[in-house]
């Protein structure tokens, strides 16, 4: 076992001497993100690690305009400090996790037979966890990914108008969709005593997808698991029991 703290830049140095590749996932602690993303990529460079692997994610805005700012940001600023690093890089640009889409919804959108968020028309490119992680055993076990940046989204992206199709072609039920806005919604959420935070999260992540922020389809994720991602509407089935 080796142990590494994102906030002890001495235990990153010990911890990744002698490592050929580092996968580097991106730090929960959003506040704290970028600053504890600095100690890993300069702990990397002094240990000599030979090839940094981040999980960074899809944007449309870097300019501080996007919803979700706050996360984009960091993950931009990554971006540019391992490029400039002189490390070998891969940068996977990583779409939303289909695996948020019962968190999003809840567990009783079929029998209530409502989809109810501020994501408007907006579309993103979801991607289950378990094919990001065998993506990712693929690059790891594998050359040619050196200095290269992946979008590692979907090859289709839907709008909940979309999903709610897929749940009502599922279920056999007609599921509605509705997209209040986003001060509508909070205030639903806060009828139910949800957690300011939870509640936030969502709304956010919502407009940001409204505000097309997670557009991204792309093949790149499939050229490298050299099949097709889960489905949306597999994912769904499996979620739902249906």
């Amino acid at each position: 076992v080796i142990q590494g703290d994102y906030n002890d830049f001495a235990s990153l140095v010990a911890a990744f001497k002698g490592i050929d590749k580092l996968y580097f996932v991106s730090s929960s602690d959003i506040v704290n993100r970028f600053a504890q993303h600095e100690n890993v990529v300069k702990a990397a460079v002094e240990a000599g690690v030979g090839h940094i692997f981040y999980t960074s994610a899809q944007r449309k805005s870097e300019d501080g305009t996007s919803p979700i700012a706050l996360v984009a940001d960091a993950h931009c600023k990554t971006d540019n400090l391992i490029k400039e690093s002189g490390l070998t890089y891969t940068i996977l640009k990583h779409g939303l996790y289909t695996d948020i889409l019962p968190m999003f919804m809840g567990d009783k959108v079929i029998e209530t037979a409502t989809i109810f968020l501020p994501a408007g028309d907006g579309k993103s490119s979801f991607v289950s966890r378990k094919d990001f992680a065998a993506a990712a055993a693929n690059l790891l076990t594998t050359e040619g990914h050196e200095n290269k940046v992946y979008e590692m989204g979907a090859p289709v992206a839907y709008s909940f108008y979309d999903i709610a199709g897929i749940l009502s072609a599922l279920s056999g039920k007609s599921i509605q969709y509705v997209s209040p806005s986003a001060e509508v919604f909070t205030e639903q959420l806060k009828s139910y005593n949800l957690p300011d935070e939870a509640i936030q999260g969502a709304a956010t992540f919502c407009v940001a997808i409204a505000e097309g922020e997670f557009d991204f389809p792309s093949t790149d994720l499939q050229d490298i698991l050299g099949r097709e991602p889960e489905s949306v509407k597999d994912f769904l089935k499996a979620a739902y029991k249906l």
